[in-house]
């Protein structure tokens, strides 16, 4: 919600004093936690509206928004994690804390927080060094595409605000070593060694899946493993939650029980080790949630105290949001406490819901030495409640906050829960007795190794189950908030005074006005809104015709196996745009910068037509293309110069190259021969040029005519093109270009010749690089041109540009 309504911090805390001061002379009890209750909330809002702004002296604070050379001192405050770059290049990260800056000849006394990437260091580092960097620090990125990850937004959440990076030329130097939490240094030594146990008994998948459940590093997991996970509603199995922590408290207090411990002094020794986990397993919010509340419980048993989950719940929640306000808004905070709250709330109430339709009189309490038929009813009915709660309580969250809906999820945590206890306790017995026999280290993880390979084929079968998962489900912040609200009624219907019927009743007409508005108040646009999106060093164009359909033109850069910009960037934008069905997709040329990205969305979209220049590609990736198209029968097209693509209101679409004549001459490259196209709505022209060079150009000229627009997709992200892009700008007189590159200065395009004509010129220009992805939105008459990051709205009309 943070995200959506932004009010100034004074009148934030003016409202609480307001609400407070009328709570307190309020003599109904009712009324006075209600508005106490609205008080501590804007005291909240008020705390965490504060605690985002970036104090002076942070390194933030230096940082102007570019790239910048400095040298660093600074103390590394977590435990380094190895990664690797797309390009294979092998790199260290860690958060540090930041003592001093270095820039030109002065030294500057600074504080916070700074993501440190290192490329292949030197020396060794640890938690605790103290340490000198030489590199460039800046911002993290904001979400550069819509519905991509925003990695800015991510860091702030753990109170880190710049980012710096040191390259392998530049020298790590190690000051002092052996600094910091002597806590936390001794439980990253054990995570070391539980890592060291994984790798020696456990290979492949079966490591990376063992190191994602035990340590939360899902970093070397291959994204289709992922995939299968998060179809089947199953995710979080490979993020350490609270599930986990209950598992490893389970293992200890059987362990302790086995060796004859004391049970107080076995519960008071499994605090002690819960919290060591927390640092080993990365720290996370689910982990600490767990703990914290795990410690409340256990301290009320042993001070014979009675429990309350819910204040137990609110004071873990109260504990994390004063260390880090701004968790309120991660999807990982909300889903973490929600879920638990479900299981609460709901589990009782499905649960006897469940109990009514088999006919069998509830036991709020059933003895141990119940039969074991009736136990066996219970636990599968607490079993598919929880399951039940936790999937009507998260579903429309996950969905506002991914775009998936998973209805198998309540059948298939089932299955996976269990499997998941069995894979936790191979792995822990692995840990714990392999360093002292191979024997019994080997022993478990071929255990591990069996039910891994069980889950996974298991989450594989589910996942085709039909309607396993829906994507592309697209939820708002009204109608996330009226699912709640009418859940709430329903559930306390009895105290509302409302019948069941009344309740559903309400419940359904609500639902109903949301699937009939676009009906009765029908959303119809008269505009084409095209999006370039944001893929580095590549293009992908999404475009969405006035009265329904759409169209993308390449999809970035991908390998073979579907990974890349298209599972990474485009396919979120998708989603987030709540499509379902591609209509038609173009593919100018077999280059992997422009084919490769397109893989996944043949994967996972329903397409309807794709089109290309029917050149053959070279390697796996074309190869892939070619299997996709074929194995889920879609209509393919070659098109050229003087073929138009119709089917699409109001919207002229005219293949400018290649040509019969440019095809059949081998000595041109395949940029050459690009499909170059030309749109044409109302009064709007635009040109997209794909990566089309000075070869391609000849034959593109031979019609003049034909290649005037308002608005022009530059070439091959920016190139200079030998000197042609001066012939192109005069010969298409284009008011706007746009740029699908890198940012300007972090490579050799765009072209700083292309940029200078432009200039010179008075052409105004956009970069994806720098403006993140580019919307143009058009009537035909008018258009407005918006950067994702550069967020100056340009609008201007049809008449403006042609002149």
């Amino acid at each position: 919600m943070g995200n959506f309504i932004h009010i100034p911090f004074f009148y934030i805390w003016i409202a609480a004093v307001i609400f407070l001061i009328f709570a307190a002379r309020t003599e109904k009890t009712r009324r006075f936690l209600f508005l106490f209750g609205i008080a501590v909330i804007l005291t909240g809002a008020a705390y965490i509206t504060d605690a985002a702004k970036i104090a002076p002296g942070d390194i933030a604070s230096i940082s102007t928004g570019r790239p910048e050379k400095i040298l660093l001192k600074g103390f590394v405050a977590s435990d380094p994690a190895e990664d690797t770059t797309h390009y294979g290049q092998g790199v260290l990260k860690f958060i540090s804390d930041a003592q001093n800056v270095k820039r030109g000849d002065e030294w500057y006394e600074v504080g916070g927080l700074v993501e440190v990437t290192i490329y292949e260091p030197r020396e060794a580092i640890h938690y605790g060094d103290t340490i000198a960097l030489e590199g460039e620090i800046d911002r993290p990125s904001s979400a550069r595409n819509p519905g991509g990850f925003d990695r800015a937004d991510y860091l702030a959440g753990k109170g880190v605000y710049s980012i710096f990076r040191s390259g392998e030329q530049d020298a790590a130097i190690i000051l002092k070593r052996g600094a910091g939490n002597p806590f936390i240094r001794f439980a990253y030594c054990i995570k070391k060694k539980i890592k060291k146990s994984i790798v020696n008994f456990c290979k492949g998948d079966d490591a990376s899946l063992l190191s994602a459940m035990l340590l939360g590093e899902r970093d070397t997991l291959s994204w289709r493993l992922k995939d299968l996970f998060i179809k089947t509603g199953s995710m979080h199995i490979l993020a350490i939650s609270g599930l986990h922590v209950g598992f490893i408290a389970a293992l200890f207090l059987f362990l302790f029980r086995a060796i004859h411990i004391p049970r107080k002094i076995a519960l008071i020794i499994t605090i002690i080790t819960l919290w060591f986990y927390v640092p080993i397993a990365g720290g996370r919010v689910s982990v600490l949630r767990a703990v914290i509340m795990f410690t409340i419980l256990i301290v009320g048993y042993l001070l014979e105290r009675d429990r309350d989950i819910y204040n137990t719940l609110g004071i873990a929640a109260t504990l994390i949001l004063i260390c880090w306000p701004r968790q309120a808004f991660a999807a990982g905070f909300q889903l973490s406490f929600l879920a638990v709250l479900s299981i609460v709330y709901l589990g009782p109430r499905i649960k006897g819901s469940i109990y009514s339709l088999l006919g069998i009189k509830a036991d709020p309490r059933p003895k141990r030495r119940s039969g074991h038929t009736k136990k066996t009813i219970d636990i599968a009915a607490k079993s598919i409640s929880a399951s039940i709660a936790v999937w009507f309580g998260l579903a429309p969250l996950v969905a506002f906050h991914f775009n998936i809906v998973t209805p198998v999820a309540i059948w298939s945590n089932l299955f996976v829960i269990p499997m998941a206890f069995g894979i936790v306790s191979s792995g822990f017995f692995m840990v714990l007795f392999g360093p002292l026999s191979n024997i019994a280290g080997s022993l478990f993880g071929s255990l591990a190794h069996y039910l891994i390979a069980a889950l996974t084929s298991g989450i594989g079968i589910l996942s085709k189950m039909p309607v396993a998962y829906m994507r592309g489900i697209k939820i708002d912040i009204v109608v996330l908030s009226v699912y709640y609200l009418m859940l709430f009624v329903i559930l306390n219907r009895n105290r509302l005074k409302l019948s069941l019927s009344r309740a559903l009743l309400m419940g359904l007409v609500i639902v109903n006005i949301f699937i009939y508005k676009g009906i009765f108040f029908p959303q119809v646009t008269d505009e084409m809104v095209i999006t370039l999106l944001d893929v580095g060093h590549g293009d992908s164009i999404f475009i969405e015709f006035p009265g329904g359909g759409n169209m993308l033109i390449d999809g970035g850069f991908g390998s073979a196996d579907g990974d890349g910009r298209g599972r990474y960037d485009l396919l979120p934008f998708l989603w987030s745009r709540g499509v379902s069905r591609v209509d038609a997709i173009l593919m100018t040329h077999p280059d992997r910068d422009h084919m490769g990205g397109l893989l996944p969305v043949i994967e996972n979209f329903d397409v309807g037509t794709i089109f290309d220049n029917g050149l053959k590609g070279r390697g796996k990736t074309f190869e892939s293309y070619l299997r996709l198209i074929d194995s889920r029968s879609i209509e393919h097209r070659v098109v050229k110069r003087g073929d138009r693509i119709e089917g699409f209101d109001d919207v002229q679409i005219e293949i400018l190259h290649p040509s019969k004549s440019s095809l059949a001459n081998r000595e041109l490259s395949n940029n050459d021969n690009s499909v170059i196209m030309r749109f044409e709505f109302g009064e709007f022209e635009m040109l997209f040029c794909a990566d089309i060079g000075k070869h391609g150009l000849g034959y593109l000229f031979a019609r003049k005519e034909t290649i005037q627009a308002d608005l022009i997709k530059m070439s091959h992200h920016g190139s200079y093109l030998d000197g042609a892009v001066g012939v192109l700008i005069d010969v298409a007189r284009p008011e706007i270009a746009v740029i699908s590159g890198p940012s300007v200065g972090r490579g050799r395009l765009p072209s700083r010749e292309t940029l200078a004509i432009l200039d010179l010129k008075g052409i105004r220009y956009y970069n994806t690089g720098d403006a993140g992805a580019v919307t143009i939105k058009t009537d035909g008459k008018r258009c407005s041109i918006n950067g994702m990051i550069q967020t100056e709205r340009k609008e201007v009309s049809i008449d403006g540009l042609s002149g």
